[in-house]
């Protein structure tokens, strides 16, 4: 892309904060695969098997470990030319930072990446196939990554499983099938690939490879195009829609059964998901 047609993001100054973790030195041949899934799920463990070695701390508590987006960089095995970048981001149930700010820090990653453009190779997002069942939590990481990634970009997605040592074969194979049959299938449908991830460089290298050798044209995520093609701002986005929703309903629940400290926490994060009359102005006018 000439330097002429870069594309570029308005709201660029007014979305980023000091501290946001950015790419200082994206090349349109570097390839990106983001990694995603709720807390405790094992991107970073992923990520460190990815890379042979630890590049990224795993957390070993309930607690979250990754609040901040971090992105680690290699040469492609296949093409020592081109650079792999994978990016560890925090699942939208962070235990210190409220999903809409997670959902700014994602979204200030993506669309300056998409700026420089860098090729998004794909997502992988990740499903611990220990669990029981499609906890609350783990359907609005699952809803969340849906607006996110938009329907065009699914053939640009990995579903991936972990955590298979924690279960018995068979019931892990079940609670698969569930997955496939219920709560995957559109996803499938529409071009996403299943893969278990075993804690081994050959697993989390088969699903990267999925992604980076057999696509030979790249996708852009919709929550990129809105941002910076579209020029959106992020609560006008479809994935900043979809959590002011389910912060809404969240409240509703709270009111009863939730401390005030909780409530607070969730008021926050709604009111910075809402854009009030004079911004609205700001934008049909260009004022801003």
């Amino acid at each position: 892309m000439s330097p002429k047609s870069k594309r570029i993001w308005k709201r660029r100054a007014a979305t980023i904060k000091r501290g946001d973790t950015l790419v200082t030195d994206g090349k349109p041949s570097d390839l990106v695969i983001a990694v995603m899934g709720p807390t405790g799920v094992g991107k970073s463990t992923f990520v460190n098997a990815l890379f042979g070695k630890e590049v990224t701390t795993v957390g070993h508590e309930l607690k979250s470990c990754t609040s901040s987006l971090k992105h680690v960089i290699r040469d492609l095995p296949t093409d020592s030319s081109r650079r792999l970048v994978v990016v560890d981001t925090p699942g939208f149930d962070d235990t210190y930072v409220d999903d809409a700010e997670i959902l700014r820090r994602i979204s200030v990653w993506l669309a300056v990446s998409y700026t420089n453009d860098m090729k998004l190779a794909g997502v992988i997002y990740l499903h611990e196939i220990s669990q029981t069942r499609m906890l609350g939590t783990t359907r609005k990481n699952l809803d969340m990554f849906r607006k996110l990634c938009g329907d065009k970009a699914l053939s640009s997605v990995v579903l991936g499983t972990t955590k298979w040592s924690e279960v018995a074969p068979d019931v892990g194979e079940a609670r698969l099938r569930q997955l496939k049959d219920k709560f995957w299938k559109d996803m499938i449908e529409n071009g996403s690939h299943v893969f278990k991830f075993e804690n081994t460089y050959e697993s989390a290298w088969a699903m990267v490879d999925n992604l980076v050798v057999k696509h030979e044209s790249y996708n852009i995520l919709q929550l990129q195009g809105e941002l910076v093609d579209l020029q959106k701002i992020i609560p006008d986005t479809d994935a900043g829609k979809e959590l002011r929703y389910t912060l809404e309903q969240l409240l509703k629940i709270q009111k009863d059964k939730a401390t005030s400290e909780q409530i607070q926490k969730t008021l926050t994060a709604i009111q910075a998901l809402k854009v009030s009359i004079p911004q609205r102005l700001k934008l049909i006018f260009h004022l801003g």
